[in-house]
């Protein structure tokens, strides 16, 4: 009984591991899911469409190409009817998996760039609460690869206006974490 409990408390164990890592990769990467999650999903609709578009062309051709063929009349059990369905099946396996990672890199380069979007907003969100909150006014600084290094200028030189005690403007965003 109590070899029982040990494993239950390693279980366990391992599950909140497991629960604080995720928790981790949602807290550092998901900034803002809704926003980060809907700007993946409408790549990989644009991506779906292409991707049928191309895989019909393909399906076209090889049927024009067996209807063309029984115009010549070729005989059914001709080895060009049996090159062709080969020849189609190769090109539909290479199309699933180039389907298939066209979707894994979509889903990592939307993480990677709506990442960049999402961050400085909650970093600007953060320290505007935080200002809130002290009552003191600050510069807010973002990462050096993320987008909107423009907004924290704009918003520094707006503090540096209100309060000139907050220092020289800072012209470079901080190092990427």
């Amino acid at each position: 009984m109590r070899a029982c409990l040990n494993i239950r408390a390693r279980y366990v164990d391992i599950y909140n591991m497991q629960s604080k890592k995720e928790l981790r990769f949602t807290k550092s990467v998901l900034i803002n899911p809704q926003l980060q999650w809907g700007m993946i999903k409408r790549a990989l609709v644009l991506a779906g469409i292409n991707f049928l578009l191309f895989w019909g062309t393909v399906q076209y051709a090889f049927w024009a190409f067996t209807s063309k063929a029984r115009e010549l009349n070729v005989e059914p059990g001709h080895a060009y009817f049996a090159i062709l369905e080969s020849q189609k099946h190769t090109l539909n396996m290479l199309f699933l998996l180039a389907g298939t990672l066209n979707v894994l890199i979509i889903v990592a380069a939307g993480l990677m760039f709506s990442h960049r979007i999402a961050g400085p907003l909650y970093r600007l969100k953060k320290h505007l609460d935080q200002m809130v909150i002290t009552g003191k006014l600050s510069q807010v600084t973002f990462r050096k690869k993320d987008y909107f290094i423009d907004v924290a200028s704009s918003f520094n030189r707006h503090i540096h206006t209100l309060d000139p005690s907050t220092g020289e403007l800072e012209s470079k965003p901080k190092k990427q974490a």
